[in-house]
């Protein structure tokens, strides 16, 4: 069976809370329409006029909302999905009503807060996070947002009694929204309002409220109830300013499973039927950019906006240390395939050369905080509200302009820039993951960006330099990299042009090193064509920027500055052919949501060490990354770490922050990566990712002949169904069933939704019986459950140089082994080739 048996949930409760709650919605939606803007006629501002944003009446009702005393509660349970909030004895106060809807409280005194995970999963996290495989928490305090019937609820339960403070009430309140602002860059009043206007709007029901609770207590945590993200229950904590979220917990809605529970100790992958659908799309998008030589940004861009189901506001998201300054609306050209593309040509010919193009349209209201202090001064909400300005159907588009600012490069001591967020710095719908970007950048003279796309213009006038390019296939996005930059352009026999931006700021491209980095992209570039299908850009771009990290884009590689200088020459290697696998996985086939996110990782992880081993010939390369991972994995530092003598892989500084493979399942992504283990998600998501794949290969492999045929169909046929699109872990396992002709769900289980890995303790030996000679022994199983199966090669070395395989299937704590050889062997190797991720013994 794919999926556990599963028992039937009783609904009563929640059919009973929802019959309440249309009530309360049909009363709302009489009585909010006057907090929603009004619909206007597109209209062109004056040239050069400026016009302050308009307000919205409704969230700044609700900003103002007092807090009033509503009595104790003695011996209540609030229900929330699969969370329980018990109280004792408790103060409770109620948010004034805004339009008569009361949207929040604060509960202080004594109570438990309960939950029970949807699998097991969920809770090995919940064990890691707190010694416990379920939610027993003592609370103290409880700040509630919510746009269901709460209120009502709550009222009704609450008795008389107690002596109320008011005061300290709001200041408890007004400090605890204060401090999510900070840490989570979370707008609580803004998101309740987005609800209410689609509420009043018509467009969303009873199933579509949020819940929000901030709880103080045992521990300090917060849990969500969001329909609008795809996963819409979550258990986390944060941590301060760090802004380090640690989430405990993350799974959808009861409701999505159909009123089932898994089975004890079962694993639920997938929804039954899930709700979640994207609100919007973005076809395409427009930028126009203006950089200063400090680094700052000004920026408009236009957004096509296509509704995916109706929409009354929409939330966009844009990094943390942009400002928004304005938001236009307007109906779309239909002559024009990209918003605005007509105003940015004429500007770039006679408009002012320095700055952006003025958006067109009228003005809507926005909603996005200020967050920073100090030393973050520039930080802001990554979620900016805009109320539409009329609701949108299902196909209907507009064009949202978006005009904003900020400090987006950084300028380093040796006055070389450092992009500080490559992949946020264009307004985005939170749920559309592609589009086509026509990107203009004006820069002074002397500085240029290096970006991908076809080039459509470049020109210099007024001492600046203005170049236009468009990414004309759906992509993830575009970064770019900005500096007095030296673009030299190769044409290698065979390959797309390869243009390598340069800075002479750095002390990269050490002798030889340009020779080497273009062999490994042209070589690596021609081998995964082989390997995984078509290349899938028609020309390569390529900059050496500061720091240490590396990004890829469609057609263009951000790479560190260290891989162009006296880098290890094995470890650059890996670097930049890592990068480059994601032209492939990441790029043309992108991940579906963060648990597939190996998909992309992991993948070009793998990709990078295949290359050295089949592209290069390089076996004591390959074999020296396998046996790291493997090591990372598993949180081992060898001898060759401990003398900072390894080169692939991660020291010991960095291991002993790790759980090993206690910290959880591949399947948990970014949710790895912790306050206590910052690297896992790394470690998991890159190497384990890599070597999962590498079993697969091992399993499909042709040991007499080293062909990995069967492999290489398999990546290709799974590339080409999901290249230009996304691709998620389920449809990875149906690829690889389809390959192996066989189930393979019970691999899945183990590898990337099950966290252990196997030690084995193998006790093998060649002995002469009746005349012949024998494979003798038993292999033992540890660390693993007693059903962990796995196929281990065993390989005999002959002394007349041949060789032969076994494969062992290990599917108990012991196995004993009896197998009949050709002669006397020269060796006996268990676990060649690194087939297996184990430790062994």
């Amino acid at each position: 069976m794919r999926r556990p048996t599963r028992s039937r949930l009783a609904l009563a409760a929640l059919a009973a809370t929802l019959a309440a709650l249309a009530a309360t919605l049909a009363t709302l939606a009489a009585t909010l329409a006057a907090g929603l803007p009004a619909p206007r006629a597109a209209t062109l501002p004056a040239a050069g006029e400026a016009e302050p944003p308009p307000s919205w009446p409704l969230y700044d009702q609700l900003t103002r909302a007092e807090l009033e005393p509503a009595g104790r509660l003695r011996g209540f349970a609030l229900q929330a999905d699969r969370a329980t909030m018990r109280f004792d004895d408790a103060a409770l106060y109620l948010l004034a009503p805004v339009h008569g809807v009361r949207t929040g409280a604060l509960i202080l005194g004594r109570g438990r807060f309960e939950l029970s995970p949807p699998d097991r999963v969920e809770a090995q996290q919940l064990d890691k996070y707190l010694d416990a495989r379920t939610v027993d928490l003592a609370v103290r305090e409880v700040l509630l947002r919510f746009t269901d019937d709460t209120a009502e609820r709550l009222a009704a339960a609450a008795g008389p009694g107690g002596r109320a403070d008011p005061g300290r009430a709001l200041k408890t309140w007004r400090d605890r929204h204060e401090r999510l602002l900070e840490e989570r860059l979370l707008d609580l009043d803004a998101r309740v309002a987005a609800d209410l206007a689609e509420f009043a709007a018509g467009i969303r029901t009873a199933d579509d409220a949020y819940f929000f609770a901030a709880v103080r207590g045992d521990e300090d945590f917060h849990f969500e109830i969001d329909p609008l993200e795809r996963e819409e229950v979550r258990l986390m904590q944060t941590h301060g300013l760090r802004r380090q979220w640690d989430n405990w917990s993350s799974f959808h809605r009861a409701v999505d499973y159909g009123g089932l529970v898994p089975a004890e100790g079962a694993l639920v992958r997938l929804p039954v039927q899930e709700q979640w659908r994207p609100q919007a799309s973005t076809p395409a998008i427009t930028v126009d950019a203006a950089i200063d030589r400090d680094g700052d940004l000004d920026a408009t861009a236009e957004l096509l906006l296509r509704a995916e189901r109706p929409a009354a506001v929409v939330r966009l998201s844009l990094s943390p240390i942009l400002e928004v300054t304005e938001v236009r609306w307007r109906p779309p050209d239909q002559a024009e395939e990209f918003p605005g593309v007509g105003t940015v040509a004429a500007s770039i010919e006679r408009g002012p050369a320095g700055a952006p193009h003025e958006p067109a349209g009228t003005p809507l209201p926005f909603l996005q905080r200020h967050i920073g202090r100090g030393a973050e001064e520039d930080r802001w909400e990554t979620r900016v509200t805009v109320p539409l300005p009329q609701r949108l159907a299902p196909g209907e588009q507009i064009v949202l302009a978006v005009r904003y600012r900020g400090r987006l490069l950084e300028l380093m001591p040796n006055r070389d820039y450092f992009n500080r967020d490559r992949q946020g710095w264009i307004p985005r719908h939170p749920d559309a993951r592609r589009a086509r970007f026509d990107l203009t950048f004006r820069t002074r003279g002397g500085h240029r960006v290096a970006t991908g796309g076809a080039l459509l213009a470049e020109i210099e006038r007024d001492g600046r330099r203005i170049e236009r390019r468009r990414v004309s296939e759906p992509a993830i996005g575009m970064g770019f990299h900005y500096g007095a930059l030296r673009p030299q352009t190769y044409e290698p026999e065979g390959h797309p042009p390869i243009t390598v931006f340069s800075s002479p700021n750095t002390t990269g491209f050490a002798p030889g090193n340009r020779e080497r980095i273009l062999a490994d992209i042209t070589e690596a570039s021609g081998f995964y064509q082989e390997v995984f299908g078509p290349r899938p850009y028609d020309a390569l771009v390529l900059a050496e920027v500061p720091g240490f990290a590396g990004q890829s884009f469609p057609g263009f590689l951000l790479l560190s500055f260290s891989t162009f200088g006296e880098m290890h020459t094995g470890e650059a290697e890996l670097f930049r052919t890592h990068e480059l696998a994601h032209q492939w996985w990441g790029n043309a086939v992108d991940w579906d949501t963060y648990h597939d996110q190996w998909l992309s990782e992991g993948f070009a992880q793998y990709a990078a060490a295949l290359f050295a081993l089949v592209g290069r010939g390089d076996e004591d390369k390959f074999d020296d990354m396998m046996r790291a991972w493997g090591k990372d994995v598993l949180a081992k530092p060898d001898l060759g770490q401990r003398l900072g003598m390894r080169f692939y892989g991660h020291g010991p500084e960095v291991l002993r922050d790790s759980d090993g493979p206690e910290t959880g399942a591949l399947w948990l992504g970014r949710r790895l990566s912790s306050d206590k283990t910052p690297s896992d998600y790394r470690l998991q998501v890159y190497e384990k990712g890599a070597y999962v794949l590498h079993m697969l290969r091992m399993m499909l492999l042709d040991w007499d002949t080293g062909e990995d045929t069967r492999f290489r169909a398999m990546m290709r046929a799974f590339y080409a169904a999901h290249r230009g699109s996304t691709a998620s872990t389920e449809q990875f396992l149906q690829a690889v069933e389809a390959a192996f002709g066989e189930p393979m769900d019970w691999f899945f289980e183990q590898w990337v939704y099950g966290a252990a890995v196997p030690r084995y303790d193998p006790d093998l030996k060649a002995r002469r019986v009746a005349g012949a000679w024998r494979l003798r022994g038993r292999v033992r199983q540890r660390n693993v459950p007693d059903t962990f199966r796995m196929p281990v090669p065993v390989r005999v070395r002959y002394r007349d140089g041949t060789t032969e395989v076994f494969r062992l299937l290990l599917d108990r704590p012991e196995v004993p082994v009896d197998l009949p050889l050709r002669a006397r062997p020269a060796k006996i190797e268990f676990n060649p080739l690194h087939a297996v991720l184990a430790e062994v013994r």
